[in-house]
């Protein structure tokens, strides 16, 4: 994120500010585009991530006070081993992975449409 900020030019929000955008023109035409694609890649990188997190919960909380840190993935578990349901729990675990093949699909569009961009400009 860092490093698509620092990327957008300086000029860019001087020529808006000559324009006379304020602050949050200037953040929806200059830095909300710039930071987009970096942004969706995070956003997508860190659900995928919590899909995969079950053992540092089970080992720490195992699911927490009042079911506070549980995940997805937990509550799969639960399902198929604690409380003995084993067809319920292999119909979620199968949404879940069609959500996170899902997420890998945007992943991947998002990435694909970023280097299709960043070619043009350089062509």
């Amino acid at each position: 994120m860092l490093a698509a900020l620092q990327s957008i030019p300086e000029d860019l929000y001087e020529a808006a500010r000559l324009d006379g955008a304020g602050s949050w023109r200037r953040f929806r035409a200059i830095t909300f585009p710039a930071i987009a694609a970096p942004l969706g890649v995070a956003l997508v990188l860190r659900t995928i991530d919590a899909f995969k997190v079950f053992d540092i919960i089970y080992v720490m909380t195992r699911g927490g006070p009042l079911d506070s840190t549980k995940t997805l993935s937990f509550f799969v578990y639960q399902e198929s081993f604690s409380y003995l349901r084993a067809g319920s729990g292999a119909a979620y675990a199968i949404l879940m992975t069609l959500m996170c093949a899902l997420l890998i699909a945007l992943y991947l569009f998002m990435l694909l449409r970023q280097r299709r961009r960043s070619t043009e400009y350089e062509a």
